[in-house]
């Protein structure tokens, strides 16, 4: 049987990314919702960049934030072994 494996965000990278490209928390999370028309807000992406935690229930809003920073999706997450 195989393993699942577990999706976990990549904080250092995600905040790298989005201070690279000198977008506050808030354009990040106003793009990432007109593109899915998430409930991304700028606290849940402060928590995900300062902690890493939690994962997003809707994988969309990972897809969102990846489009929201203009970057492939695999620069903001990892996937590990559970």
């Amino acid at each position: 049987m195989a393993k699942l494996k577990t999706i976990k965000i990549q904080s250092k990278n995600l905040r790298k990314i989005r201070e690279e490209k000198g977008l506050t928390r808030l354009e990040v999370s106003l793009r990432a919702r007109g593109i899915y028309q998430t409930s991304m807000t700028s606290e849940g992406l402060r928590r995900w960049e300062e902690e890493g935690y939690p994962i997003p229930k809707p994988i969309l809003a990972l897809f969102a934030l990846a489009e929201g920073l203009d970057v492939d999706i695999m620069d903001i997450i990892k996937i590990v072994p559970a």
